[in-house]
This record gives C-alpha cells, sequence and structure tokens, in this order.
C-alpha cells in the first residue's frame, strides 16, 4: 500500500513482489503515476520481465528450489 503507489509515482515501468507464503509473485506494469494499471498474479508457467528482454523465471522450479 506505501511501496507499489511510490514506484508508480516515479513511473518505475515494473514492480514484482514476491509472496513466499503463497508461492506467486505479483507483477505490476503500466504505472499511470498513482498506481499501476495492469497487475497479474503467478504461481506456474513463465514469467518474462517486460522491461529486460529475454529474461524469464520458470516458475515451476523457482518454487522447488
Amino acid at each position: 500500500d506505501v511501496k507499489v503507489p511510490l514506484y508508480a509515482r516515479f513511473n518505475v515501468p515494473e514492480v514484482w513482489i514476491v509472496n513466499v507464503s503463497q508461492n506467486e509473485i505479483e507483477v505490476f506494469l503500466k504505472p499511470d503515476g498513482s498506481g499501476y494499471s495492469e497487475t497479474k498474479r503467478l504461481s506456474r508457467g513463465r514469467l518474462s520481465t517486460a522491461v529486460v528482454q529475454g529474461v524469464a523465471i520458470d516458475l515451476d522450479h523457482f518454487w522447488s528450489s
């Protein structure tokens, strides 16, 4: 409730919040000044960053490490 809006205010293009207890990553994209217009939660599959081309994490292996 504090950091994500602050990141949006300063136009940080992508924010990942890792929730270890739930084995999921919440991704915030497209800052609009007061928040992010796109949010998704992932626990399985492949997570690619919108900022750095070619970087991806296979979440199926991430949680089993």
